[in-house]
């Protein structure tokens, strides 16, 4: 019952009220990403996680948590570049999801290329470059 109650009270606010809720208190961002999940995208919500996310406020597996939950498509270079960097704590996890939430059925063969090992990308790179010769 205070599960549900705990919900209903974050329903009522705003999603860029949620974004801080989550970073300023990170053990409600279960119940946040829920109630994000639940409402169409939110780009001011996003842009403000995005800045937050830029000056270090936001952790990055938090930032990827909770732009998967917004998904919004301006996010997804952000997404990419927290799947890209590697902090660790799942934030490649969380990445690769926000990616494919976002991106969609588009996105895949981006995250497959960036998930693929690099030395596989050289070798398909050195044989497109040597069949185009």
């Amino acid at each position: 019952m205070q599960e549900l109650a705990a919900l209903a009270a974050l329903r009522a606010l705003p999603s860029v009220t949620l974004v801080e809720r989550a970073i300023d208190s990170v053990a409600s961002f279960k119940h946040v990403q829920l109630v994000l999940a639940e409402r169409p995208p939110d780009s001011e919500a996003s842009e403000w996680l995005i800045a937050a996310y830029r000056s270090e406020r936001a952790e990055p597996w938090l930032t990827a948590v909770l732009l998967r939950a917004l998904r919004v498509p301006a996010s997804l270079p952000v997404a990419r570049e927290i799947l890209a960097r590697a902090h660790g704590l799942l934030s490649e996890s969380y990445a690769g999801q926000a990616i494919a939430r976002i991106g969609g059925d588009a996105a895949r063969r981006a995250l497959l290329e960036m998930l693929r090992p690099p030395h596989h990308r050289r070798t398909r790179g050195a044989r497109a470059s040597a069949s185009s010769n």
